[in-house]
């Protein structure tokens, strides 16, 4: 699951989205997500802010549209808070998104 942790619109279109994966036993615990924090959630996970990307929206338009990506129930807007927030602090997260935040 990707999830994207900004707003978009406020920088001219362009979407910063980070990975969440299942914990192992050297992830990144800087963010974990249980099950209940998102319906696509069915175990521990945390995010994985090594792995952040940015990309313009009509870019992910186009790829939802051509079937490459899929899109799931959007967060909360509490989860997404939280999940900024951790990759603010995220050792692991790419400075330079930072500004995207």
């Amino acid at each position: 699951m990707w999830v994207v942790i900004n707003d978009p619109q406020a920088h001219d279109g362009t979407a910063v989205f980070v990975n969440v994966s299942t914990v192992r036993e050297k992830s990144d615990t800087t963010c974990l997500l249980r099950c209940g924090d998102h319906p696509f959630i069915k175990h521990d996970s945390y995010v994985r802010f090594r792995s952040a990307k940015k990309a313009l929206v009509e870019e992910l338009d186009a790829l939802i549209k051509a079937r490459r990506l899929r899109p799931n129930q959007p967060a909360d807007a509490a989860l997404v808070v939280r999940i900024r927030a951790a990759a603010s602090a995220a050792l692991e997260f790419p400075g330079d998104l930072l500004p995207l935040l």
